[in-house]
């Protein structure tokens, strides 16, 4: 979709700023970081490097990176430049139903923890693959639940560069505007499907994490970012 496709919940002004300044400076320094790493990073994929307690505690600057720039990636898709907000429908609404008791729940969940986080971060919708359920998380920094063995549903980025220009501390307002207008049930459908094993892989997800590209290979430069990943990332919702 287009930069101007989220307003007036999200301004042309902070998605330009979200992606072309914040996004692509993470790009640029795991691209960086991974050019001076040698053979031993290349052949990591993205997924690799998320999932990797190792890296986390060895090497957290390329960690934190990579985590932001997937998170990222991932965070774009949630939303949606038409016909998002609402509730969800088909299995993912069948099964917050089962897990919350009703969406209002889950969504009242979310919105306490993304308010009540010290700090940045982001509030991820999960799939516990060994408990079989959603579960709801705040994770501060780059944090991920990949990590956890967790399985990405939905995630709303808590940093304050997604909402400040447009909201400053108002995080309710913004939250709200998420659910109301933006949230992508549709992609959160997908990968619900695909944590139960009942769906292919979502798009993004795929293209990222699970050809076991190397990182290189699989993320822009930051000057590709500033000038076209405008056409991978925003132009369809």
């Amino acid at each position: 979709y287009k930069y101007n496709a989220l307003q007036p919940i999200i301004s042309e002004k902070t998605l330009r700023a979200h992606h072309l300044k914040h996004n692509a400076k993470y790009i640029e320094t795991v691209n960086q970081i991974v050019g001076e790493g040698g053979a031993s990073l290349k052949h990591l994929s993205m997924e690799q490097i998320v999932k990797s307690k190792t890296l986390k505690e060895s090497n957290p600057v390329l960690y934190n990176n990579a985590a932001q720039c997937w998170n990222h990636l991932f965070f774009f898709r949630c939303m949606s430049g038409s016909g998002g907000g609402g509730e969800p429908k088909g299995l993912l609404a069948k099964t917050i139903r089962r897990d919350f008791g009703s969406f209002d729940n889950l969504r009242k969940e979310m919105e306490s923890s993304s308010i009540k986080a010290f700090g940045s971060g982001w509030t991820w919708l999960g799939y516990d693959k060994k408990e079989k359920k959603l579960v709801v998380s705040t994770m501060t920094g780059a944090g991920n639940p990949l990590i956890e063995g967790i399985i990405p549903i939905l995630v709303i980025d808590m940093w304050e560069h997604a909402y400040y220009l447009d909201y400053q501390d108002n995080r309710k307002e913004y939250i709200n505007g998420f659910f109301d207008r933006l949230v992508n049930w549709k992609y959160a459908q997908q990968n619900l499907k695909h944590a139960m094993g009942k769906g292919i892989v979502p798009e993004t997800v795929h293209h990222v994490s699970h050809h076991g590209l190397p990182l290189v290979a699989a993320l822009f430069s930051a000057n590709l970012a500033k000038k076209t990943a405008v056409h991978m990332l925003f132009q369809q919702s």
